[in-house]
């Protein structure tokens, strides 16, 4: 049965990548043409770090992360209990972003990609945009039968209400 697999974009990275491959986005303009970008080319979903143009890092502060994770622990939330049929996301990292992809469909999960995760579209190739890295991940979704989800169908699997436009 086919099924509609939403895309997650990670445009710009919470690491210093942007010395690693000159496309990772870092202005606020940048920022906002990469993921309009990678929205057309199939993200229904985007994720940023928001940086400081001028140096480039991310300005979200390490000790919020840390905050966050303790939190996850003292609740008691263990990953391993997802209620059935809730929807999933993974992702990989570096030269195993594509296969992930591949993995996370078959397994009927939602993949995200990015450049983020990855500044290569393929071995020894950096990617030009974040766009180009989510058209090759649903490439491989049509091609293991599936199709990409668009904006509202990603709102209808995640429960949320449908926008109006």
């Amino acid at each position: 049965m086919q099924r509609k697999v939403i895309i997650s974009c990670a445009v710009t990275g919470s690491a210093d990548t942007p010395g690693r491959n000159p496309a990772v986005p870092v202005t606020p303009e940048q920022i906002a043409r990469s993921s309009i970008d990678a929205a057309k080319a199939g993200a229904a979903i985007v994720h940023i770090h928001v940086r400081n143009p001028q140096t480039t890092k991310p300005s979200m502060d390490n000790a919020l992360y840390r905050e966050v994770v303790e939190r996850i622990r003292a609740s008691g939330t263990d990953r391993n209990l997802l209620p059935p049929d809730s929807p999933w996301f993974a992702f990989g990292i570096s030269l195993h972003q594509f296969p992930m992809v591949a993995q996370t469909v078959l397994l009927g999960g939602h993949p995200r990609v990015g450049l983020e995760d990855n500044i290569y579209l393929e071995k020894g190739k950096m990617a030009p945009s974040n766009a180009a890295l989510v058209e090759k991940a649903g490439k491989i979704i049509e091609v293991l039968g599936d199709h990409v989800a668009t904006p509202n169908d990603a709102r209808q699997i995640l429960g949320l209400a449908p926008t109006n436009s």
